[in-house]
């Protein structure tokens, strides 16, 4: 696996090196040109520039003045030998020719452009060098051609760029593969300590976690995202344990009821009477272990979010009507006030069976949890948020140890798990609430509990 790894953090930098390569010679092939393509035109303009200025004197002052811009005496004309040291020492060569005659300076075979054209300009490859060379017809019958060698200053400069692009050439590619190299095993280096980490975590993930020596924002995120992810693990992990053992303890009270009422059954067999009511008991405690694993079964269809596909417009306030009419009985028989305050005409965006199910399910717990004579509200009103649902008692309250952990599944204030319910009630509340993205909260301070739900309009 280390071997793998190496030959591909290899492979990786030989690639970006080559590219740097690339890169680096071409930016530098692309400079050069382009100064030398400007320094060649310096020159060539500075030489119709002197032609140009021979041309005017000439015919303002007449054929001495155009020969002394040259430095040449009138009808100074050179042998092919002087002109031959004239070009090796000063570089340039001019020619006046009058109908094919020297009548001053000289060549030295050059060859000699159409003098029709008046603007011609050419490049010829003498011993590897440039010579620029310009031809100007001055009148019917009179020329001016003018040969001039690249400047050597630009010369010894094209060499020294030269020399310095084949020396880049052959060693540019070597501190970029260098500096990927650093920054690969650095970055190498990071990720097996956090491959280590993890390999902790995966024997302990409720004790470890990961921990980026790093300035590299992008893996600081990824230690972060693995983190969070960890911690929902964790308390996925900790809400399965607690559920686990939550159905246990659920399940073996009123499986052990049963099987005691079996047993009296087979006991008192010859008694109708008795028979009777220990099947009638049996079969309470068969339905309080169906309705754990029905709210189980609902609570879980609710987390799914598939009710969602059924949203609609609600009137909310008349839902809530109708459902404390119905409960308005059951409060009376349990000699308990139930207080109403809804506004007409609110409504909201959701699933009337679950808003439904979310009001049962705290009247309820009010009706089960209250002292005998205790009052319960009901309140319904517009919210800056959208809808605001109250729902509270004057009863006992919740001890403020176990406010934190009131919508977790099975989790009961009565440790003793004596009392009647599966702790699911309010688990499903907060499931219902979240599928409709509302917010519920318990008000602090209150002698009762009293929960607030805002729903979204929405």
């Amino acid at each position: 696996m280390k071997t793998n790894t190496q030959k591909y953090h290899l492979v990786l930098a030989l690639k970006f090196s080559f590219l740097c390569w690339i890169l680096t010679c071409g930016l530098a092939l692309l400079v050069s040109h382009f100064v030398s393509q400007s320094e060649q035109s310096r020159q060539q303009t500075e030489m119709l520039e002197l032609i140009e200025e021979a041309v005017e004197l000439y015919h303002s002052d007449g054929l001495e003045s155009l020969v002394e811009v040259f430095e040449l005496a009138e009808n100074e004309t050179w042998t092919k030998e002087e002109a031959q040291e004239h070009w090796q020492e000063e570089g340039w060569l001019m020619a006046l020719y009058q109908k094919d005659v020297t009548i001053a300076g000289g060549d030295i075979g050059f060859e000699r452009a159409n003098t029709a054209n008046p603007q011609l300009q050419t490049e010829i490859d003498e011993a590897a060098q440039h010579i620029f060379y310009q031809a100007q017809q001055i009148n019917d019958g009179l020329y001016l051609h003018l040969w001039q060698r690249l400047d050597h200053d630009v010369v010894i400069a094209q060499d020294a760029r030269k020399q310095f692009i084949v020396w880049l050439a052959i060693f540019c590619w070597l501190p970029p593969l260098l500096i990927f190299v650093y920054f690969r095993q650095m970055q190498g280096n990071t990720i097996t300590k956090l491959s280590q980490q993890l390999s902790l975590v995966a024997k302990a993930p409720e004790l470890h976690r990961t921990v980026a020596k790093s300035d590299d924002p992008q893996l600081l995120q990824l230690c972060s995202v693995i983190n969070t992810m960890l911690d929902e693990i964790t308390k996925l992990h900790h809400n399965i344990k607690t559920m686990s053992v939550g159905v246990a303890h659920d399940l073996k009270t009123p499986l052990t009821r049963v099987a005691n009422r079996l047993q009296s059954m087979s006991q008192d067999i010859d008694d109708p009477v008795q028979l009777a009511v220990h099947l009638e008991k049996a079969c309470e405690e068969l339905e309080k272990i169906i309705s754990t694993f029905n709210n189980l079964i609902r609570l879980n269809s609710i987390e799914s979010g598939k009710y969602q596909q059924g949203f609609k417009q609600i009137d909310l306030s008349t839902l809530l009507l109708d459902l404390t009419d119905s409960f308005a009985p059951v409060f009376e028989d349990a000699e308990k006030t139930l207080s109403v305050s809804i506004l007409p005409n609110i409504s909201c965006y959701g699933d009337a069976d679950l808003l439904a199910q979310l009001v049962c399910n705290l009247l309820e717990n009010a009706l089960e949890y209250t002292n005998p004579r205790a009052s319960v509200w009901i309140r319904l009103q517009s919210h800056s948020s959208g809808v605001l649902l109250q729902i509270g008692d004057n009863g006992p309250g919740i001890a403020t140890s176990d406010q934190a952990h009131i919508f977790e599944r099975f989790y009961r204030a009565d440790t003793s798990r004596s009392s009647s319910g599966n702790g699911l009630g309010l688990s499903i509340v907060k499931a219902i609430c979240d599928i409709h993205e509302a917010r519920i909260y318990l008000l602090e301070g209150q002698p009762g509990a009293v929960f607030n739900i805002e729903v979204p309009t929405h």
